[in-house]
């Protein structure tokens, strides 16, 4: 018995396993490895695969050969969302952290995947012409115009998820009693916004095309010469378009997949940092708070700087010819 305990580990559990049928437990045990890598093994030998080929440990020498590491590389490049070292190791015959070893030495690193939007040719050329409208006669359009949008939000949204807590003492958070959603519609322009319009359902053509109406005095007595209406292609802002135009809105036409193009996307999250920090518990404390800090963020003075940034931000995308900013 002196002699066995004496054998490598891997050699000992094939007898174990294959001869002697012990469970997977038993040989944890007396191996002193944990039932994880037994179990490794079990499924790789009952695979056909040679276990004591594959690198035993720290300080020994690798008995994978260039050809099966340079499969794993080709195989990462071709594929590097699908690949993982497990599957790798499971595929090419070897362990995961021979895979993850091997994939180090040729400089791989196992990073955060950059999520980005596909826009075609066609949408790249209206993004273009967009900005060059929005520049032209010294950027005057760009000081007429009502960037619109809407945005949902939660009252679990609105809850802090960090703060100071003392030694040894976990910080705890009342949640409220039942969760509510609230929507809001706003409009924004270099010389002032609308008031915030809050409701709670589902936004169709009929109730877009009333919010929308309702805000049009508001516009018009802040550019009492006239304006220009910006919102996307979303179906409701489409089926209502017709009668806002019925009513005197100049509205621009706005390229697909670009709120990157209005400065209102950068406003609700403000907006929306602004709410958490209040951390209302009640529906009525939730609108109380977005109305608050509405008026606060729209401001001539708090909207400058979100005007100022689209200038340079438009120019880029000229010179870009529509594409994204990286």
């Amino acid at each position: 018995m002196s002699n066995f305990l004496n054998i490598d580990p891997k050699i000992r559990f094939i007898v174990l396993h294959k001869d002697a049928k012990w469970s997977v437990k038993r040989i944890s045990q007396l191996l002193k490895k944990s039932e994880s890598t037994v179990r490794d093994w079990v499924s790789k030998v009952d695979a056909g695969i040679n276990i004591l080929e594959m690198q035993a440990g720290r300080g020994r020498n690798s008995t994978i050969s260039p050809e099966r590491k340079a499969k794993v590389v080709r195989t990462t490049r071709r594929k590097p969302l699908r690949s993982t070292t497990r599957s790798l190791g499971s595929q090419y015959e070897m362990s995961k952290d021979t895979a993850n070893r091997t994939l180090k030495s040729k400089k791989f690193k196992y990073q955060k995947v950059k999520q980005e939007v596909y826009i075609s040719d066609q949408v790249k050329t209206d993004r273009k012409k967009f900005c060059k409208n929005m520049l032209k006669r010294r950027a005057e359009p760009l000081e007429e115009i009502f960037f619109s949008d809407e945005i949902g939000i939660n009252l679990t949204e609105a809850e802090r998820t960090k703060g100071w807590g003392g030694p040894r003492k976990k910080l705890k958070a009342e949640k409220p009693k039942k969760d509510v959603r609230v929507n809001c519609w706003g409009a924004i322009s270099q010389n002032g916004a609308t008031s915030l319009e809050i409701w709670t359902g589902t936004l169709d053509g009929p109730l877009y095309q009333d919010i929308v109406t309702s805000h049009i005095s508001e516009m018009e007595d802040l550019y009492p010469g006239g304006f220009i209406f910006q919102h996307d292609n979303y179906g409701a802002h489409k089926y209502a378009e017709p009668e806002l135009k019925g009513h005197g809105l100049n509205i621009v036409k706005f390229p697909s997949y670009s709120p990157d193009l209005s400065p209102i996307e950068n406003l609700w999250g403000a907006l929306k940092e602004r709410v958490k920090k209040d951390n209302p518990k009640t529906k009525k404390k939730l609108i109380k708070s977005l109305e608050t800090h509405w008026e606060e963020l729209t401001t001539v003075e708090a909207l400058e700087p979100y005007f100022e940034n689209l200038y340079g931000k438009y120019k880029q995308y000229i010179e870009i010819r529509g594409d994204l900013l990286s």
